[in-house]
C-alpha cells in the first residue's frame, strides 16, 4: 500500500457518535487518526489528511454555534472558520507527534505550524510530511 487518504470531518465538533452519545465525533476522529498513524505496519505508507466538510463548518459558525461549547480546549480563540481550521490542523499534527513511531515520515502542509509543534515536542521524531488539504 502506497498511501492512505484520511478524511476528517471538521464540522463534527458539535456532534456525538450514534453508537455512544457520550463520545464527541471530532474526538473520535482524533483517536482514529492517532491509531492509524501509530501502526507500525503502516510506517512506510504515505498518509494524506483531508480536513473536509469545511462548508458545513462555515454554516455552523455563521449560525452562531460556538466551538468552545463543545470543545473546551478551543478556549477563547476566535470562532471563525480559519481559526478553527488551524486549531484542528494543529491538534491533528500534535496527536501524531505524541504517538507516531520514530521511523514515520509524513508531509506537512503549513510548515510554520508544524515547526512550532516540533519545537515543543520532547521527542526527536522526524516529521517530514502530513499533506493537509481543506475541502
Amino acid at each position: 500500500m502506497n498511501a492512505i487518504i484520511f478524511l476528517a470531518p471538521i464540522s463534527s465538533f458539535d456532534e456525538r457518535l450514534r453508537e455512544d452519545r457520550r463520545v464527541n465525533r471530532l474526538e473520535d476522529t482524533y483517536m482514529l487518526w492517532q491509531t492509524l498513524c501509530s501502526l507500525q505496519m503502516l510506517s512506510k505508507t504515505q498518509i494524506i489528511l483531508f480536513l473536509n466538510k469545511c462548508d458545513l463548518l462555515e454554516q455552523k459558525l455563521r449560525a452562531g454555534v460556538k466551538v468552545r461549547t463543545h470543545v473546551p480546549s478551543f478556549g477563547d480563540r476566535s470562532n471563525d472558520v480559519d481559526t478553527v481550521k488551524k486549531c484542528e490542523y494543529i491538534h491533528f499534527l500534535a496527536s501524531v507527534v505524541a504517538v507516531v513511531p520514530r521511523c514515520r515520515c509524513l508531509t506537512v502542509g503549513l510548515p510554520q505550524i508544524s515547526n512550532l509543534i516540533l519545537k515543543r515536542s520532547q521527542n526527536n521524531i522526524r516529521l517530514n510530511s502530513v499533506d493537509i488539504t481543506y475541502t
